[in-house]
């Protein structure tokens, strides 16, 4: 989950940008929910990005690269879900890229999660 630390004060929280991400899962999960992993860039498009950026090894690799990968995998797959006729997935992966332009298309945004980059 993406968090951030004040190195000098050592507080931490967890980015605005997921928090509704993060509410929308604790209550899918239930009160008593049973003991499991949770990936959350399963759930969050943000966290799908800062994960590629954080695991690429590539130089340069930078946010364009993710955004425009990740939204080219996103569109591949809503063109599959609808050849299969999947509503359903379809439907998630709309979500999906609806996540991904919320939150790119900010500056805010962009400075928040990936430091301006």
């Amino acid at each position: 989950m993406p968090i951030y630390s004040c190195e000098s004060c050592g507080k931490s929280g967890v980015y605005a940008s997921v928090k509704p991400k993060v509410t929308e899962l604790i209550g899918q999960l239930g009160p008593e929910p049973d003991k499991q992993i949770v990936r959350f860039e399963d759930v969050s498009e943000v966290a799908c990005l800062i994960v590629r950026l954080a695991h690429s090894s590539e130089d340069g690799y930078g946010l364009k690269q993710a955004f425009d990968e990740r939204v080219n995998e996103l569109l591949d797959l809503l063109l599959l879900a609808a050849s299969l006729g999947d509503k359903q997935w379809g439907a998630d992966l709309q979500h999906r890229l609806v996540q991904i332009s919320e939150h790119m298309f900010t500056d805010e945004a962009k400075q928040e999660v990936f430091g301006g980059s």
